[in-house]
């Protein structure tokens, strides 16, 4: 746990562009969520993510450099896709959050998003992302510190 809002992680590179849901995104973070990084993406030869939620005040790792830190998240490589997951005890079921398709590695592309399960009206596929009552489409940003902020 971290009593910081902001995390901090020293071996984080983000990558110069990635899209998410059609938009291409020139941005450090996507996502400031009441002042902390829910998801985090950078550079390596498998995209690194963490996956944070706020919980009394308090910011939890859920995934640590694709390091699942709970049991109820998975991670799996197929060929250039990286997908993670989290286990729905309500279905019991596995619920996709993230798809990473990263065959091109200067541009990983992010298919899939799905942050509801942490509390996050946030979801998207390869056409659309949903970002409350927003629906974002074939967008460009570029030079920002974060694509999205809410409080």
């Amino acid at each position: 746990m971290n009593n910081t809002k902001k995390q901090i992680i020293p071996d984080f590179i983000p990558y110069p562009q990635i899209k998410l849901c059609s938009n291409n995104l020139g941005v450090k973070y996507l996502f400031d969520i009441n002042g902390y990084y829910p998801i985090i993406i950078g550079q390596g030869n498998i995209p690194k993510v963490w996956l944070f939620v706020e919980i009394n005040n308090e910011i939890v790792s859920l995934l640590k450099d694709n390091v699942p830190q709970i049991a109820q998240i998975k991670i799996h490589k197929e060929k250039k896709y990286l997908k993670i997951k989290v286990y729905d005890f309500a279905t019991q079921e596995w619920l996709p959050i993230l798809n990473i398709n990263f065959s091109n590695p200067n541009l990983p592309n992010i298919d899939c998003l799905d942050l509801r399960p942490f509390g996050i009206l946030c979801y998207g596929n390869k056409e659309l992302l949903h970002i409350g009552n927003n629906k974002l489409k074939d967008n460009s940003i570029s030079g920002a510190e974060v694509f999205i902020k809410a409080e």
